[in-house]
């Protein structure tokens, strides 16, 4: 992830101030063998940016973008590809709100995908 913005994984706390990310791990697709044994998955990597306004949103966007397309994840055993460029959803209000301002922080939603197999 980006230097200078904080980063929490799964859930941010409650007394988390904006901005930030959050990221998780999902299993988007899963391929079979004949054997019933797992050969090959789409995962992604999804990361939530909350921020103050949507320009500091799509900023922080950019440069998520810029730390992580191309990179690969190792894993013993497994061959992962790179992560490749994401699916976004907004800049959109979210329901939470600053406390000083009472504006609602704008939220970006990007899912990455990239390949694992055996």
């Amino acid at each position: 992830m980006p230097a200078g913005v904080t980063h929490h994984l799964g859930q941010a706390p409650d007394d988390a101030e904006a901005p930030w990310l959050v990221s998780s791990f999902e299993r988007q697709e899963t391929e079979i063998s004949e054997a019933s044994l797992p050969l090959s998955f789409t995962d992604a990597l999804t990361v939530t940016i909350a921020a103050l306004t949507e320009d500091q949103a799509n900023f922080i966007l950019d440069q998520v973008c810029e730390s992580l397309i191309g990179t690969r994840v190792e894993v013993e055993g497994w061959q992962v590809g790179a992560i490749q460029p994401p699916s976004v959803r907004g800049p959109y209000a979210a329901g939470l709100k600053a406390t000083d301002t009472d504006l609602k922080y704008q939220v970006i939603r990007a899912t990455f995908p990239f390949t694992v197999s055996r």
